[in-house]
């Protein structure tokens, strides 16, 4: 994949924004098992009744130990397209395509996450934490050690039912799981019959919006990480980025 790491205009910045929108909340679900969570504490609720714990548990096994695809859109910010897939001995991939055509990516395996260093740039600028993209790093993945993978599609334990949300995605009833925040909600579609699958993500977080319509469970998604040379370490990452950013104007 070819990355550039300077361009300009109105529609680079959108394009770029629609990238970073439509993957910050996907993930910011992962980095909370890194415990670097950026999204907003859930609002206190009278927390969910043990039959609905006890389907978001056996929900949360059924998703990480079964292969499935989803796919989505970003309809706050330009339309970009994102899509993940997971297997449980390949590991997580998502793949996010902005509106010009241009792609970024990420991969998590065994808990540790690696992340295209201009998708990570522009999510952290999505947080209010602005930085430079280092030169010489457009094509390098920054690795992130976590607790565990399923943490980036795993639905929250402080889920509420939230019956009045219930629909039907794709011909199949759907129960929805909701979880509120200061900035918006996240709902959870589960399956009403037969195993507790998730079928649909809708989610709002500060005027970002996205929506993961999931399927293809029990196929097979083969995941191949980003090679060993185009993997640095995050205290790497944190370094190049605090060397451009006290570099002295003019010195090349």
């Amino acid at each position: 994949m070819r990355v550039r790491t300077r361009r300009t205009g109105r529609h680079t910045q959108a394009a770029r924004g629609a990238r970073a929108a439509a993957v910050a909340l996907v993930l910011a679900a992962g980095l909370a098992a890194c415990g670097d969570d950026p999204r907003p504490r859930p609002l206190e609720q009278s927390g969910p009744d043990e039959k609905t714990v006890a389907l978001v548990k056996k929900t949360n096994a059924t998703m990480a130990g079964t292969s499935f695809t989803a796919s989505g859109t970003n309809s706050a910010f330009g339309g970009a397209e994102q899509e993940i897939t997971w297997d449980p001995e390949q590991g997580f991939h998502m793949t996010v395509r902005a509106d010009d055509g241009e792609e970024t990516d990420m991969y998590c395996r065994e808990g540790t996450s690696y992340i295209s260093a201009p998708l990570l740039v522009e999510t952290l600028g999505q947080r209010g934490q602005q930085v430079s993209l280092p030169e010489g790093l457009a094509g390098s993945y920054v690795t992130v050690q976590g607790k565990s993978c399923d943490a980036y599609f795993a639905v929250p334990e402080s889920a509420e039912r939230a019956p009045g949300r219930d629909a039907t995605v794709d011909g199949r009833k759907s129960r929805a799981l909701a979880v509120q925040s200061p900035g918006g909600a996240d709902v959870y579609h589960l399956a009403r019959s037969g195993e507790p699958r998730l079928l649909k993500w809708d989610a709002e977080l500060e005027g970002m919006e996205t929506t993961m319509t999931y399927g293809g469970y029990g196929e097979r998604y083969p995941v191949t990480l980003p090679p060993e040379d185009r993997r640095i370490r995050m205290t790497e990452f944190q370094a190049a980025v605090l060397e451009a950013a006290t570099k002295p104007p003019g010195d090349g």
